[in-house]
């Protein structure tokens, strides 16, 4: 198997499609139902609520990141059951993560510079930087890169039906990059990594002129 190789589009499409017939719909409402749930239990002040926001996805993050080194360990370990439909869930979970982030920002209970520096990575995740392994058959493994889970599992499934979202991380998409598929974890030492990072706060100012004059910032 070749280190930069991607599973096809269309063998993926194959093989997440039997999951995605029963969980996207549960996906879709978690996305949904999860952000709006966090927004109608937050009572207090917008600060207070920033606050708490900013714990329970510190707290959501790590889960996600320790599912993602599990993931490789049982993969490392030769565990057959890490197939298409865990790297789905996975990549799932991910940008359900992602969504809410996203919701919360646009209400305006996640401060401006803490999410610029959350969607760096995000930012690397899109682009490519980093990839799952998992078993197809007991023989024969394949890879998914993290930039052909935003096109098939994040905008083809969980942000069809939000074009608002799913626009805004498009937009994230367009942003240079230094990455490419020789660099490796070279990433995490990109030169352009400051004006990386201003070009997604004005990003970030942009839309936020747009969702304030929108009716989700009322929220009392």
């Amino acid at each position: 198997m070749s280190g930069c190789g991607f599973v096809p589009i269309g063998s993926w499409s194959d093989a997440a499609d039997l999951v995605a017939v029963i969980s996207f719909p549960a996906v879709v409402a978690a996305v949904i139902v999860g952000a709006w749930q966090i927004i109608a239990q937050l009572k207090g002040s917008r600060r207070e609520a920033a606050f708490e926001v900013f714990l329970d996805f510190t707290e959501r993050f790590r889960a996600v990141a320790e599912l993602r080194r599990t993931l490789n360990s049982r993969f490392d370990a030769k565990d057959k059951s890490v197939n298409a439909e865990a790297i789905f869930n996975f990549y799932s979970q991910y940008w359900i993560l992602q969504i809410n982030q996203w919701e919360m920002f646009r209400a305006g209970l996640l401060p401006l510079d803490i999410y610029a520096n959350w969607l760096c990575y995000t930012h690397d995740n899109i682009v490519g930087a980093f990839a799952l392994h998992y078993f197809e058959t007991a023989a024969k493994t394949k890879t998914l890169s993290s930039k052909e889970a935003f096109e098939e599992i994040a905008k083809r499934r969980m942000l069809r039906a939000q074009p608002e979202a799913r626009s805004f991380f498009e937009a994230l998409a367009q942003l240079p990059h230094a990455w490419s598929p020789s660099c490796g974890f070279a990433i995490f030492e990109d030169p352009d990594f400051e004006t990386r990072r201003e070009k997604i706060r004005e990003l970030l100012r942009a839309q936020r002129k747009q969702y304030r004059r929108s009716k989700v910032w009322k929220l009392d």
